[in-house]
């Protein structure tokens, strides 16, 4: 009973504060008609609670880098305490963007002109008969008609199917652990809850292949024997929510509630709020459990004890929609079975988007063939978004898969590409990433809660010509302590892009401490 009270105090307490601030008596009276412990109430309303705003400015690196005047005369026509600066939109592709009265608006030198979600010549599947005609539910039958679900698992290792959420972690290993678990009912969580700037491939999958993560979400509770499944989705995402929801409706009449005298699992679409640390798995339940979104300390793993207790499998949207390729192309079914691995691209790029690509495409192919760059323009490279670390436009031309990123010195995280092109500061770039972790830090462990501050203040301070060599040395003692002692990825996410920073552009970055930009960028003045 406390369960569903506290979602359903999480999502009241959501939607009365972005309608206007609430004071703690109102807040008293909501933990009381839910039945939630004030101290409880107040830890939540303290996490979420946060007026909204008719105008959403997006300040992630992506749209950093394509802001221009168009930004200002766009944003000056909301006073500014009708404004809030956020991390990430999810279109990113469309750089800048900003979100006015619940639209999204690409803001060009010719003005905003309001951003045409799913736009006819994008769209794979426009409707359940396409999908049908096309092979779609044929994988789904076989599996549930002739496999057990062993051999789905099997394929999945066989396949060495990885995450594709930003870990790379194997996931069959989480498969096998959720199917062998005894203890009582299994949850699928689907985790559309990207925030991240320069990814937004679950975004262009929920919006544009709605029914393939239906189907492919079927199938992985079939072969985990989890009853109920949830796509938790990124509050923001309305556009995902209604092609999601959709689609639902469509497959639900298609199907009923069985499938070849199988009772098909439930599953229910729920917009989650948080911000990009929602995204970490463990943080997500705590989110759906209506707390503080904050990462859980480990052991035990969801696949033991996961949402409200229940073993759980944890997967990305892209993650289940390339085991459904991967399935497809094994068997033989339908018309359309590619396999292709979702590759986001932004920054100095004149072509940016998100491009299905075959797992392993080299990074030149990308940003070349795709995106139009040209590489002796380019300074920098962003293999795998902000968490994945940087490398040299010259180190940058290796295979996107999980292994030859991490041997070139980076990790490809979800896939996103970000070019930086040679005409940039590392410093001013660099503000931008610190300013996106410290905002985004949870603040629950100290390392990353202060490190992550650190960090943000010390590339202010080189900007703008305050700081010194002993702030940097300073900065990499904290690095190395936030590397150990974060408890989630973002704190350690945050202290790797510093350490690569200082790595490949450390003279460019010293050199700031005494009032020299190579860019000119930072100083009216160069300073020889």
């Amino acid at each position: 009973m406390v369960e569903q009270s506290e979602e359903e105090f999480l999502e009241e307490i959501y939607r009365e504060t972005r309608n206007g601030s609430l004071s703690k008596e109102q807040v008293s009276e909501m933990a009381d008609k839910h039945g939630i412990r004030l101290y409880q109430a107040e830890n939540i309303w303290s996490f979420y609670g946060k007026e909204e705003k008719n105008l959403k400015i997006c300040n992630g690196l992506p749209c950093k880098l394509s802001s221009g005047s168009s930004m200002n005369e766009f944003i000056g026509k909301y006073p500014e305490n009708d404004r809030e600066v956020v991390s990430c939109l999810g279109y990113c592709e469309h750089a800048p963007v900003a979100m006015a009265e619940g639209k999204y608006f690409h803001l060009s030198s010719d003005g905003a002109s309001e951003i045409a979600v799913s736009p006819e010549e994008e769209r794979k599947v426009t409707s359940l008969a396409e999908y049908v005609d096309a092979g779609g539910f044929e994988t789904l039958r076989r599996t549930v008609d002739e496999d057990t679900t062993q051999n789905i698992r099997a394929l999945a290792r066989e396949f060495s199917l990885k995450g594709f959420g930003g870990s790379g972690f194997p996931t069959w290993v989480k498969w096998d652990a959720v199917a062998d678990s005894r203890n009582g009912d299994k949850y699928l969580v689907v985790n559309a809850h990207e925030g991240e700037p320069g990814t937004f491939k679950d975004r262009v999958i929920l919006e544009n292949r709605p029914f393939e993560l239906i189907e492919a979400s079927l199938i992985a509770a079939h072969a985990v024997g989890a009853s109920k499944i949830i796509i938790a989705l990124k509050f923001e995402y309305r556009n995902a929510e209604k092609a999601l929801k959709k689609a639902l409706g469509a497959s639900i009449s298609y199907f009923g509630e069985k499938l070849s005298g199988r009772m098909l699992p439930k599953i229910k679409i729920s917009r989650i709020p948080g911000y990009y640390i929602t995204g970490e798995e463990s943080a997500l339940l705590e989110a759906m459990e209506g707390k503080r979104s904050e990462p859980r300390l480990r052991p035990p793993f969801p696949a033991e004890v996961g949402l409200h207790g229940k073993p759980t499998l944890i997967d990305n949207v892209e993650t289940l929609v390339y085991f459904l390729g991967l399935l497809k192309e094994h068997y033989g079914d339908g018309k359309n079975s590619k396999r292709d691995k979702a590759y986001c691209l932004t920054g100095d790029v004149p072509r940016p988007g998100a491009y299905f690509l075959p797992y392993g495409t080299e990074s030149k192919v990308l940003l070349t063939e795709k995106g139009g760059a040209d590489m002796s323009k380019l300074k920098a490279v962003f293999p795998g978004g902000l968490s994945g670390g940087i490398l040299p436009a010259d180190r940058a031309n290796v295979a996107l898969d999980f292994d030859s990123v991490r041997k070139a010195g980076a990790g490809m995280g979800t896939g996103a590409t970000i070019a930086i092109s040679s005409g940039r500061c590392m410093v001013d770039v660099m503000e931008n990433v610190s300013e996106f972790f410290e905002r985004e830090s949870c603040g629950k462990c100290m390392p990353c809660r202060l490190g992550t501050g650190e960090m943000s203040r010390l590339f202010s301070r080189l900007k703008s010509g305050d700081g010194t060599s002993g702030d940097i040395e300073a900065a990499l003692k904290t690095a190395d302590v936030m590397m150990k002692g974060s408890i989630c990825g973002l704190g350690q996410a945050a202290a790797r892009m510093f350490m690569d920073s200082i790595r490949y552009y450390g003279d460019e970055i010293t050199q700031h401490a005494s009032g020299i930009c190579q860019a000119n960028v930072c100083f009216p003045e160069v300073k020889r």
